[in-house]
């Protein structure tokens, strides 16, 4: 799945807090706090984050969409196999999420997220690397948001 659909599955209401803003400026880009990812995940696999209990709510608690700004996400090890054939049908047998890279005394790895947080997790180390070469180029003009951003 290209990383445009992977945005297309994060409701777009979420999107404002979720993402820097379409034609934002370096300077506001910058200021735009994304989550950090783990180098390793040690002995997980991704069958590891998948549950059977529903998630918090149709509508995610705004303390809780914060803590998806704040969390890091699993490393690029486990988000790369979440795109493999396997996972996407665990995925599909799934109702939510948890952060299992987190260590088991921190009570958020115990928080049931929807399942579209895995394209979250998915797009967000491209959209990184996509803003970083961007913002490398020493361009000052406004930067595209990953809504219109070009990921390899």
């Amino acid at each position: 799945m290209e990383p445009l659909q992977q945005v297309e599955l994060v409701p777009l209401e979420l999107h404002a807090t979720l993402f820097p803003p379409p034609e934002v400026s370096i300077d506001d880009l910058l200021k735009f706090r994304l989550p950090v990812q783990q180098r390793s995940t040690p002995n997980l696999q991704t069958l590891s984050f998948l549950a059977k209990k529903a998630p918090l709510g149709v509508t995610l608690a705004s303390s809780h969409i914060q803590l998806l700004r704040t969390l890091p996400i699993p490393s690029d090890a486990v988000v790369a196999a979440f795109s493999d054939t396997a996972a996407i049908s665990a995925l599909s047998e799934s109702s939510s999420v948890i952060y299992a890279h987190l260590p088991e005394d921190n009570p958020s790895r115990f928080i049931h997220f929807p399942t579209w947080v895995i394209s979250y997790w998915i797009v967000l180390p491209k959209f990184g690397s996509e803003l970083l070469r961007r913002t490398g180029t020493g361009r000052t003009g406004p930067v595209s948001s990953v809504q219109s951003c070009s990921v390899p």
